[in-house]
């Protein structure tokens, strides 16, 4: 599987290759601004532990008391061998098996925690996408093409509405109708539980927003001094954001590993679309370039991982030694 999992991510490599979306060359003129780079780095490393600290502070609304130096380890852990999985759907669910084995016996509200943080991680995601979108409206509107920005946007606020309403209304509106519905009341059932826990948390839930915007900022910030490095300031830091955020949502398709090759070429193109004067198809060297800045930025979770594999051979379960713990 693993064999196979990488054959396929090479296969994309070789055929975004060919299509010029990634360019060895251009990706190698990063060598000429370390400065740049460091910064680059620093900016995904601090948006990761954000992240961290953001799925940390869910858990312990939810009253699941899994220490942060785990909530550490999972997340490097599944964000390094869930970079060869489709989408992000394969992180999470490495996420979601990790923490099952750390408090066995409230599996369903942990599990519940994922798919807030996701949710929480969305929001920010179209917030700061609304914010440049704003910024940038004008020069939507004059291209025909880009006008899909405005109904997938619009699209997206509507559905995290939606999602708040019925969450709002969860006792009123959506348990009664699954109650007779076994699987669904226990879903129904943990779900009031998450209701009631955030309803009386809401301080803590708007700095989990807040982390999610710092988040995306910093990603994008990343993004940015790439791009700076790169090639010549054709296109305004806005503008390359929007693109950025674009291809970020491009990334979560479940289509590819990662998203691999989607959003490189959704970069690639709505930069082109914005400048078509300048920018040229190897604009998606700067995304396949932010995710090898990732996968170095997690490299700690392979060594959690071995940690881990170590401890389950050994009939330790989820025991991770303390030294590796301690690289977080």
């Amino acid at each position: 599987m693993a064999l196979f999992k990488v054959a396929i991510i090479v296969v994309i490599v070789v055929f975004i290759s060919r299509l010029d979306l990634i360019n060895a060359a251009t990706m190698a003129r990063i060598f000429s601004h370390p400065i740049a780079a460091a910064i680059a780095v620093a900016a995904v490393v601090a948006a990761i532990h954000g992240g961290v600290l953001r799925w940390y502070l869910l858990l312990t609304i939810q009253g699941q008391s899994i220490p942060l130096r785990r909530v550490w380890i999972i997340t490097f852990t599944s964000s390094f061998i869930g970079a060869s999985t489709l989408g992000t759907a394969g992180a999470d669910a490495l996420r979601l098996y990790y923490v099952g084995r750390e408090n066995p016996g409230s599996t369903g509200q942990a599990y519940l925690s994922i798919a807030v943080d996701r949710l929480v991680g969305l929001a920010g995601l179209v917030m700061v996408g609304a914010f440049l979108f704003a910024m940038n409206f004008a020069e939507i509107v004059h291209h025909p093409e880009m006008r899909g920005l405005i109904l997938l946007s619009a699209a997206m606020g509507a559905g995290i509405i939606l999602v708040a309403a019925l969450v709002a209304g969860f006792d009123r509106f959506v348990s009664p109708s699954v109650r007779h519905l076994r699987v669904m009341h226990r879903i129904a059932t943990h779900a009031r539980l998450l209701v009631n826990y955030y309803s009386n948390a809401l301080p803590l839930v708007g700095l989990c927003l807040l982390l999610s915007i710092v988040v995306h900022v910093l990603m994008l910030f990343s993004l940015v001094i790439l791009t700076r490095a790169l090639f010549a300031d054709s296109l305004s830091a806005s503008q390359l954001g929007l693109a950025g955020v674009m291809a970020t949502l491009a990334n979560q398709i479940p289509i590819t590993p990662n998203g691999l090759g989607l959003g490189e070429g959704t970069f690639a193109y709505l930069c082109h679309l914005m400048d078509p004067s300048t920018v040229t198809a190897d604009y998606g060297s700067v995304i396949f370039l932010q995710r090898l800045v990732a996968l170095i930025a997690t490299v700690p979770g392979l060594f959690s991982y071995m940690a881990y594999r170590a401890a389950a051979g050994a009939g330790g379960g989820m025991v991770v030694d303390e030294e590796t713990a301690g690289t977080g």
